[in-house]
């Protein structure tokens, strides 16, 4: 039983590894989506804004 426990062990071991060495290696990609969501989510909240003000004053 302990041998079993200590194979699944090092699976999921393993697993994690490999699950943090894929996140490292996507960095750069990660980072750059962020980059371009905020860069999204500003445009839409200036857009918003020039909306509401265009309706408030005309």
């Amino acid at each position: 039983m302990s041998d079993f426990r200590g194979v699944a062990r090092s699976r999921v071991w393993h697993a994690v590894r490999g699950v943090g060495r894929w996140a490292l290696s996507r960095r750069r990609m990660a980072a750059d989506q962020f980059v371009r969501g905020v860069g999204y989510g500003a445009g839409t909240a200036v857009a918003g804004l020039f909306a509401l003000w265009v309706r408030t004053r005309c």
